[in-house]
C-alpha cells in the first residue's frame, strides 16, 4: 500500500471570514482620491529647465557631446584605411570597392565620388556606420559624409586585335612604323 500523504490542516471557514473582512475596507468610509495630471506646458517647462541644468554641468565640467576637433586630410586618410581594413576583413567586398573611390575633403564635408549608381545603394547601407566611425576616430561630431555618381567618359571600347593595336600606335607612333617594317598584321 502507498504511504498516505500527510493531513493538512485546513483553517475554519469562518476563520478565513474574519480575515477576509479584515483586508476590505467599507464603501462608505473610503475617501476617493484624484490624480492629478500636469499640463502640457508645466511638463514642458519642467523639461526645459532640466535641459538647461544639464547644459550648464557640462559646460562647466568641460565635457559636451560636441567634439569639434579639426582634422587634416592626413588623419582622414588614416581612419578611411583603418576602416577600410575592418571592412575586407569582415569580408564586405562590395564595401570596399565603395571606400577605394577617390575622395574630397571639404572641411567637414567628405564627398565620395562612385563610379556607378550600383556603388551608391552600397554607400546608402553603410553611411552611417562610416559617418559614426569617423566621427569618433577624428573626434569631430559634425563630419558629414555624402556621395556622388560621377559619369565616366565612355570611349569606345577597344575589342578586336586591330583596334587594340591602333590605340597604342596613337600613344606610341614608333609601333606603326615597325609593323610596316617587319610587315605585320595586327589581325593575327
Amino acid at each position: 500500500m502507498p504511504p498516505s500523504p500527510p493531513k493538512v490542516e485546513e483553517p475554519e471557514i469562518s476563520e478565513i471570514k474574519k480575515d477576509v473582512v479584515k483586508d476590505t475596507i467599507p464603501l462608505s468610509s473610503e475617501k476617493k482620491s484624484t490624480v492629478k495630471i500636469p499640463s502640457l506646458s508645466a511638463l514642458k517647462t519642467k523639461i526645459t529647465t532640466q535641459l538647461k541644468a544639464e547644459n550648464s554641468n557640462t559646460k562647466k565640467n568641460g565635457s559636451s557631446k560636441d567634439h569639434k576637433e579639426p582634422f587634416n586630410r592626413k588623419d582622414l586618410d588614416k581612419v578611411w584605411q583603418a576602416y577600410l581594413e575592418n571592412r575586407k576583413e569582415a569580408g564586405k567586398d562590395q564595401e570596399v570597392m565603395v571606400l577605394k573611390d577617390p575622395y574630397e575633403l571639404d572641411d567637414i564635408k567628405v564627398t565620395l565620388k562612385l563610379s556607378n549608381d550600383v556603388l551608391k545603394i552600397t554607400f546608402d547601407i553603410i553611411k552611417s556606420d562610416l559617418q559614426g566611425y569617423l566621427r569618433e576616430k577624428l573626434k569631430n561630431s559634425k563630419i558629414v559624409i555624402e556621395a556622388v555618381v560621377e559619369e565616366i567618359a565612355n570611349e569606345d571600347m577597344i575589342y578586336t586585335n586591330k583596334e587594340k593595336f591602333e590605340h597604342l600606335a596613337k600613344k606610341h607612333p614608333a609601333l606603326k612604323e615597325l609593323q610596316e617594317k617587319l610587315g605585320l598584321d595586327p589581325d593575327y
